[in-house]
Order: structure tokens, then sequence, then C-alpha cells
């Protein structure tokens, strides 16, 4: 039977790298974003000339938007295997004495609350089926400072505690969530100059290329990834665990 993806942002960066590498597995992929028509065609363009595809509109910040495309999925699959949590902005950069409230509010309303709602929803389907696994993607900005990005560290931040909380809650009816945290990556939502800064988020000094994020991604969903639940992943070169020694 193949499995049933769903990813959200699943049109551009992580999302469409993972829905490309998970199509290649043979599962379905249902990719959801409320990207813009021209990004939405070039993606499924790809995608569908590598398995079975699909598109649905996503606002991860609408409560009915996250139920209904759910609710979608599983009236026509009557399951979700793997639910991958793509979707996100970066916000505006600031300090925190010079914080737009309402850019802030934004941030925190895709990053963290589109990130919970999509979770949780599925989690509950998955807990029915007696199995699946969530996938959060997080960032080396919730683990420690790394620009001035404040709406953006605490929605990460807040990402990898709901992951771990929401681990702790559905583990006892086989449901898997795992947050992945990435140092930079080449994707779209950064800029020049945050891609320059963002190498120094690597020992190697690079960026991070979205099929390694997706490559991640999939592997925690595998047999051989089982006994990983509730965890952040770092894919950083090292960065967070041992930069202070060099």
């Amino acid at each position: 039977m193949k499995k049933v993806v769903m990813i959200t942002g699943g049109t551009r960066g992580i999302g469409l790298a993972s829905a490309k590498r998970f199509l290649q597995e043979q599962a379905i992929v249902i990719a959801a974003s409320l990207d813009s028509r021209e990004i939405v065609q070039r993606a499924m363009s790809e995608l569908k000339t590598i398995g079975e595809a699909e598109y649905h509109y996503l606002d991860v910040a609408d409560e009915k938007s996250c139920i209904h495309l759910v609710n979608n999925v599983i009236n026509r699959y009557k399951r979700v295997d793997v639910l991958v949590n793509a979707a996100g902005v970066r916000g505006k950069p600031s300090l925190p004495l010079d914080t737009d409230f309402r850019d802030f509010k934004r941030t925190m309303e895709t990053n963290l609350m589109g990130t919970v709602r999509m979770a949780t929803i599925v989690a509950g389907h998955m807990k029915e089926q007696g199995s699946g696994t969530i996938i959060n993607i997080s960032s080396i900005s919730g683990t420690m400072v790394t620009a001035d990005d404040y709406g953006y560290h605490c929605s990460k931040s807040a990402v990898d505690m709901a992951t771990k909380v929401l681990a702790r809650a559905v583990s006892p009816f086989g449901v898997r969530c795992i947050a992945i945290a990435p140092g930079g990556v080449k994707a779209g939502m950064n800029s020049p100059e945050w891609e320059r800064k963002g190498c120094r988020l690597h020992m190697k000094q690079r960026l991070l290329r979205d099929q390694e994020a997706a490559d991640a991604i999939y592997l925690m969903t595998t047999e051989e990834a089982s006994a990983v639940n509730g965890s952040v992943l770092m894919m950083d070169d090292g960065y967070t665990a041992f930069k202070g020694i060099y």
C-alpha cells in the first residue's frame, strides 16, 4: 500500500524537496500551500513527472482551511501516514526593542500555530489508525540566537517544545512526532545577505541544500528510525554541539 504523505509549504523550498523525495519512494503526495499560481504550477509540473501528486490550497493560519484540507484527504484516502509541516515565514528582522508586533504575531501564527493546528488535527486521525509520523520543520534558531529575528526565534523554539509535548501524548497510539532543525538553508524565504550569514551556522561554512533536509525528513519516517520520537534533530554540521571548542 502506498503511503499518503501531506506536506504543508509543499510547493517550494524544503517542502517541495520533501515532496520529490517521497514521490521517489512511491508515496502519494498532497502538496499544500498558499503560493502564487505561477509557483504552484511550476512545482506541480515537476512533481507530476515523478509520481502521484496533487495540490491543495492551504492557509495554515486559518483553522477552517486546515480542517478542510485534512477532511478532504481523509475522505479520499482514508488515512494520512506522514505529515510534514514545512510551511513557514521568517518575518521582518528586528531587535526585540524594535519589534513590530503585528509582524511578530503573523510569524507566530504561521510558524507556531500553523504547525500546531495541522499536527494536532492530523494526529487525531493517526491515533485512530494506530500509526503515523509527524515531522515539524524547526530551525537552529529555535535553539540558539543566530540573528535579529525575534519572532522567528520565538516561533521555532516553541515548535521544538510543541513537538515534544505532542510526541508524549500520541506515542502510546503508535504515532511519532519529530522536529528537524536545519542551520542555514539555501531557500527562497532568505535574502542573499541572510544566506551569507547563514553559512556561518554550519561548521563547514556552507548552506544546507533543500534536498539534504528532505533526505533527513524521509529517513525519520522509515522503520529504521522507528525509535526516534519527540526529538529535535539538528542539521548544522555540529555547530550547536561543539562550535565553542573551535
